[in-house]
């Protein structure tokens, strides 16, 4: 954290008003779990399957049904932040509407798309410099990028 590099991205996390939307849903005080840039060059065949944040395996959190159909708070919360335009089309995400109250991921950690199949998917669209914060349990996945344009995100 401490490397020049990082500096930009720890501005952001640093603002003040990005913080008392984080403290609502996450609880006060709160920590920033990691910081991963994720590149998706043109036309890369790359694609995460669908799947859910249980963030289990990071912070010792465990949700359990009933907690994940009360939708208890504080809990994790991904923030997603673009730093180019971004759709499914070059390598972004989709989520699955209102599912985001239910433990889906099977013994892989995928979800099963049985399990979604009827399912309304919502396209995750960005703009460069704009920040989506999405509930851990909404099962999402990233597409691969089909363009010839870059697509970057933190």
């Amino acid at each position: 954290w401490a490397e020049e590099t990082v500096a930009p991205f720890l501005d952001v996390l640093r603002d003040e008003s990005l913080a008392r939307v984080l403290g609502a849903v996450c609880g006060a005080p709160f920590v920033a779990l990691r910081l991963e840039l994720f590149v998706k060059g043109p036309g890369s065949g790359t694609a995460i399957p669908w799947h859910q944040d249980t963030f289990t395996t990071h912070t010792g959190f465990a949700w359990s049904p009933e907690a994940a159909a009360e939708g208890r708070r504080p809990h994790p919360a991904t923030l997603w932040v673009a730093l180019d335009d971004t759709s499914p089309a070059n390598g972004g995400m989709q989520f699955v509407a209102g599912r985001h109250r239910e433990l889906l991921n099977g013994p892989n950690g995928a979800v099963p798309e049985a399990a979604i199949a009827a399912d309304r998917r919502v396209d995750y669209e960005l703009g460069a410099g704009m920040a989506g914060l999405h509930h851990p349990l909404a099962p999402h996945q990233s597409c691969p990028n089909t363009t010839d344009r870059i697509r970057r995100a933190f």
